[in-house]
């Protein structure tokens, strides 16, 4: 499994020993001996360990039924609009800006000559910075800049350069005078806590949802800054992240500041509300431990990932050094490119079957893999998609664009399927452009694929006409009609009967 990391991460701000709590490791009186319902399995199991055979014993499953709903809710659900930017205002609120307006002005005003930011001006303002994502140069006067090479118009025409930079200069998000100076976050908090609370209340995950850490890039001076060679981004602040493995959707988030919490306490805030909804829980080695998991099942949530040493994994598995496979209760041992082990409470005791790349082969090869494996590698996948969509257009809120953006999918499926088809004209008349003249306008494409189906063919026109039921991948982009190319797309541009060519 690619996605376990070492025991050992390098940060600046090095984070409790969790391993070490009690709250991780079993007591002597639940040791692994109790851990399975049946001892005398234990010890066959152990006696085919010594044995050199893969030991198998009891294996525990727990089908919770999935409850909740999954998709937009709330405001969400009912805005019924084909513009993205409606519902980036469900997260970007008139409150929200107006509490940010009105803390720039209040900060601003002391001691400075300043003209009040409006509620209009300070969307121009954000939206020209979610443009600087869009469009990239070396410094924020470029921008504004006159030369013919390096010019955007679009900004100078929209805003000054001075008035950009002095909003830039006075932006503020929280009263300087009521601080909560033991909170490092004390200066974003309002803003932060207003949008994770957003976040959850416009979207529910699906079933599936993974936990990993974000991180976004800051070299400056901060006493929380992390590094992590492990990461795209090596420098800045580290977040608790929980997504839905299917979307990417940010549910909830939760800065690291260097606060000395367990792991248990991390996983139980991020669920939120999502806890005894049924839900399947993936994340990687960092979080996982066996007394973590029969937490979890107590609030009806299952979990599936990877698992460290010294966790609470059954003595028997914790004595494997090289076998095949390896079934102990919820832990699953297997030898890969390395040893793996996996805690999982809701996937049976199977083989599947993936195909996989390996050296010296020029096609992917066949590879049975444990049924935890095989998912819990693509449920993982929410964090990278939500870290990818991130990374292309790098902004203060390209968080709040990205979940909205996933909003936008879900309210317009239908909509959005239907750009992705490739036009058709009408059937029973053929456009006038066919026999303008100009054949060289007139380009013969593919259809366009669509979600069901990813190779199209349609029936060509001509064919159509003639009594012949024959189908073609092609289309005339400028008249919608599929043709064959060859002696069909000719006839059709450039005979008035095209039904009688031959």
């Amino acid at each position: 499994c690619t996605r376990e990391r070492s025991s050992s991460e390098s940060d600046e701000f090095n984070e409790p020993d969790l391993d070490s709590s009690d709250e991780w490791l079993p007591s002597e009186s639940a040791s692994s001996r109790d851990s399975s319902p049946d001892s005398h399995g234990r010890e066959s199991s152990s006696r085919a360990s010594r044995a050199g055979k893969p030991p198998r014993t009891h294996w525990i499953t727990n089908m919770f039924p999935f409850t909740a709903t999954p998709g937009p809710r709330n405001d969400a659900a009912e805005l019924d609009s084909g513009l993205p930017a409606d519902f980036l205002e469900l997260f970007l609120t008139d409150e929200l800006l107006q509490h940010i307006a009105q803390q720039t002005n209040l900060y601003a005003s002391r001691g400075h000559a300043w003209k009040p930011v409006s509620l209009p001006e300070l969307k121009t303002f954000f939206g020209l910075t979610f443009l600087t994502g869009y469009i990239r140069k070396p410094s924020l006067e470029m921008y504004w800049s006159v030369d013919e090479i390096d010019a955007t118009p679009y900004f100078s025409q929209t805003m000054s350069r001075n008035r950009f930079q002095i909003i830039w200069r006075f932006l503020h998000y929280n009263d300087n005078t009521s601080l909560h100076v033991t909170d490092k976050m004390c200066k974003v908090r309002p803003v932060l806590d207003y949008l994770v609370e957003r976040f959850k209340e416009m979207y529910q995950p699906g079933q599936n949802i993974c936990i990993d850490e974000g991180m976004m890039q800051w070299r400056g001076r901060l006493s929380f800054k992390v590094y992590n060679p492990q990461k795209p981004v090596k420098y800045g602040i580290k977040s608790y992240v929980l997504c839905d493995s299917a979307t990417g959707y940010c549910f909830n988030m939760q800065p690291y500041v260097g606060e000395a919490r367990t792991l248990p306490e991390i996983v139980f805030s991020l669920l939120d509300r999502l806890t005894g909804n049924g839900y399947t829980l993936y994340m990687d080695n960092f979080y996982n431990s066996i007394a973590l998991s029969e937490r979890l099942l107590e609030a009806q949530t299952n979990l599936c990932g990877t698992l460290r040493k010294t966790r609470g994994e059954p003595q028997i598995i914790r004595e494997v050094t090289k076998t095949d496979l390896s079934v102990e209760g919820k832990v699953v041992t297997r030898q890969d490119k390395g040893l793996v082990k996996m805690v999982t409470t809701c996937h049976q005791d199977k083989m599947e079957s993936v195909d996989v790349w390996q050296r010296g082969h020029k096609e992917k090869i066949a590879q049975l893999k444990p049924e935890c494996v095989v998912v819990y590698t693509s449920s993982m996948n929410g964090m990278d998609k939500l870290d990818q969509n991130v990374a292309y257009y790098p902004s203060p809120g390209s968080l709040s664009m990205f979940n909205a953006y996933i909003l936008y999918r879900a309210r317009n499926r239908e909509y959005l399927e239907e750009g992705r088809r490739t036009p058709r004209a009408p059937y029973n008349t053929d456009p006038d452009s066919r026999l303008d003249g100009n054949i060289a306008r007139h380009k013969l494409e593919r259809l366009m694929s669509s979600s069901s189906k990813s190779r199209p063919a349609r029936r060509c026109r001509v064919c159509t006409r003639r009594g012949q039921r024959r189908e073609t991948k092609m289309w005339c982009k400028s008249c919608c009609v599929p043709l064959h190319p060859g002696e069909c797309f000719t006839a059709y541009h450039t005979k008035q009967n095209y039904i009688l060519c031959i």
